[in-house]
């Protein structure tokens, strides 16, 4: 299976923060974004990150926005954490909100943008309001 260069990034991203990896089928792979040009720096962070989860259909979701504080990030790492549970996403660059994310009353989200030199620091720690974030 073929993985773009954006893939292997993530992975020894996601490797270097202990996080598990999940193994992507070859759709997911293959619709990721063209591979990143080389930065010369680590993107700044994101920061104003904030958090709303709402109940659709007797489930609970997660939605988190940030300000987008660099030009040259790849994309964007998204991590949840609460008591006994924690795991990771990511969007494109182009992005400043995840949708549909896993939400529990504990959950807290931050946002960490990522480019071919390395990670920048994390945004602040969200607690999700309850409510549609619009």
């Amino acid at each position: 299976m073929f993985l773009s260069s954006r893939s292997i990034v993530l992975a020894v991203i996601l490797g270097s923060l202990g996080a598990a990896q999940e193994v992507r089928s070859r759709s997911q792979v293959d619709a990721a974004p063209a591979a990143p040009t080389c930065a010369s720096s680590r993107p700044a962070a994101p920061d104003d990150c904030v958090a709303w989860r709402w109940q659709s259909w007797g489930f609970w979701f997660g939605e988190v926005r940030w300000n987008d504080n660099s030009d040259d990030e790849d994309g964007f790492l998204i991590e949840w954490k609460g008591q006994n549970e924690s795991g990771f996403t990511w969007r494109p660059a182009d992005s400043t909100v995840a949708y549909n994310l896993p939400s529990r009353p504990t959950f807290r989200y931050r946002v960490r943008a990522f480019n071919t030199a390395g990670v920048s620091p994390w945004s602040n720690w969200a607690k999700p309001l309850t409510g549609g974030g619009g």
